[in-house]
């Protein structure tokens, strides 16, 4: 005895009606994520073009150096708070 194949309906495989929400979603969620980073990448493009002006542009060794300290010394004081927004 053969058994019946059900029929499958072609656009319910592709994208299933119930799961249209949800990428709809998911697409704009993307926009969302490239845009903030987008905004990331030029916030930090110009933190680094006005500490290559200021912070002894003569000298970048020196630069470098107190940028790392710096930096070093802002995440010790806000280890607290990084924790937090874990």
């Amino acid at each position: 005895m053969k058994k019946r194949k059900k029929k499958i309906n072609i656009s319910e495989t592709i994208v299933p009606l119930e799961g249209l929400k949800g990428r709809e979603s998911h697409f704009e969620r993307t926009i969302y994520t490239i845009i903030i980073a987008f905004a990331i990448v030029c916030f930090w493009r110009g933190i680094w073009g006005l500490m290559d002006e200021y912070l002894f542009p003569n000298n970048f060794v020196l630069s470098h150096s107190i940028s790392i300290f710096i930096g070093i010394l802002i995440l010790l004081l806000t280890k607290n708070l990084i924790k937090h927004l874990v």
